[in-house]
């Protein structure tokens, strides 16, 4: 009878050490189960709601309905208009789709898609301008300041990222209303791909912000899908002029079951999330590095800064980011080697770069959590400690 429980024990001990175990939210999330059942019972999604048949009605009302629920979520947006577009990508390229003699403005932290936007207005004549970053993640305010009042009478549009992919770090959105008010001839965008759900009061936006962008399938909603919130003062300039559709400044077909899956994705955040849980499993996983890593050995990137409840940038110093990525995938854990829109370049992180860490820019695994990963803890920290004591 022993020997039947020490057996039955090893078995499930097996059978839970074999469970794939997904850890890279930054890059993308899984349906949220509201938006599966959604999908499941489809039905008169293929009216455009732009018809003016009952179908057409019903479904633009279907339509203004999800909008409209999308802006509940969020304060300090009643100035802005919501647009439903691609993703944060998208609405980065809008928002840099620049009048002739002004100036772009980012940091070599932010997402690729700026860096990519960036090259595109440096052909076409614009002046580009990296942005310092502190060491801990975060900028110097009086120094940004400085750096932009240069151009007296030059129109300067600005990215800030407000929560890191990599390494999780907040931007104060604060700051960066004080910058705009500094200088008048700034227009900010913020981008808000990995926002939601992952700080205290994260849909609390400041008004003061001209642009903000978001992309669904980082919170449970479809791939391909977004929206940016647009101020009223600012002079958007549509990348898709179409036929006039979302006044005007996003041609195209409205996409009625992107916009109800976002609503729904959204809605389904708020309800369910627990985020003192995401940040006791995060507080957990690096306790659990720094026991079995030494600082000679690796170290958690910004670990002191205001990070995201869910993000943690690791650096082993005597592995490179994509072997360490293959240990954890051959013993049940995905995780990514720095940011996933970036992972194909080779050329390391533009973060670590950012941080006045080169040295380690090959060297670095991302770990991000979900909103329901708290629920598989104790199998996280077990698959985790594993991979970590034999890597280091």
């Amino acid at each position: 009878m022993a020997l039947f429980f020490v057996t039955t024990n090893t078995i499930c001990y097996s059978l839970i050490m074999s469970k794939k175990i997904y850890l890279d939210h930054n890059a993308t999330t899984p349906l949220a189960s509201g938006v599966v059942e959604y999908l499941k019972a489809l039905d008169d999604s293929y009216v455009n709601p732009s018809s003016t048949y009952q179908s057409g009605v019903n479904a633009k009302s279907k339509v203004e309905l999800s909008l409209a629920n999308i802006c509940k979520v969020f304060d300090g947006i009643k100035d802005h208009k919501l647009i439903l577009n691609s993703g944060a990508s998208e609405g980065i390229s809008t928002f840099f789709n620049m009048p002739k003699n002004s100036v772009m403005a980012f940091f070599e932290s932010d997402h690729p898609a700026v860096h990519s936007i960036a090259k595109l207005n440096q052909d076409k004549g614009h002046q580009i301008i990296k942005l310092p970053l502190k060491s801990d993640g975060t900028f110097d305010l009086e120094e940004i300041k400085k750096l932009l009042e240069k151009f007296t009478g030059i129109t300067i549009y600005i990215n800030f990222t407000y929560i890191h992919n990599e390494t999780g770090v907040v931007t104060n959105l604060e700051d960066i209303a004080t910058l705009k008010d500094t200088i008048p001839n700034l227009f900010v965008h913020v981008d808000c791909a990995q926002l939601v759900g992952k700080i205290e009061n994260w849909s609390k936006l400041n008004s003061a912000i001209d642009v903000y962008s978001f992309s669904a399938h980082k919170f449970g909603g479809m791939k391909g899908v977004g929206f940016s919130f647009i101020s009223n003062e600012f002079e958007y300039r549509p990348l898709i002029p179409g036929g006039g559709q979302q006044y005007g400044l996003r041609g195209g077909t409205v996409n009625q079951v992107a916009i109800e899956t976002t609503s729904i994705a959204l809605e389904e955040i708020v309800s369910k999330l627990q985020l003192p849980e995401t940040m006791a499993l995060r507080n957990l996983i690096e306790k659990s590095f720094n026991k079995i890593f030494s600082q000679d050995q690796g170290f958690i990137v910004n670990e002191a800064s205001n990070r995201a409840a869910n993000t943690i940038l690791l650096v082993f110093k005597k592995h490179k980011g994509d072997f360490a990525q293959i240990k954890f995938d051959m013993n049940g854990v995905e995780v990514s080697y720095g940011s996933a829109c970036s992972s194909g370049s080779h050329k390391g992180s533009d973060t670590l770069r950012a941080l006045s860490l080169e040295e380690y820019a090959d060297n670095i695994i991302r770990i991000s959590l979900g909103v329901d990963s708290w629920r598989d803890r104790d199998i996280i920290i077990q698959k985790l400690e594993k991979n970590f004591r034999e890597l280091s």
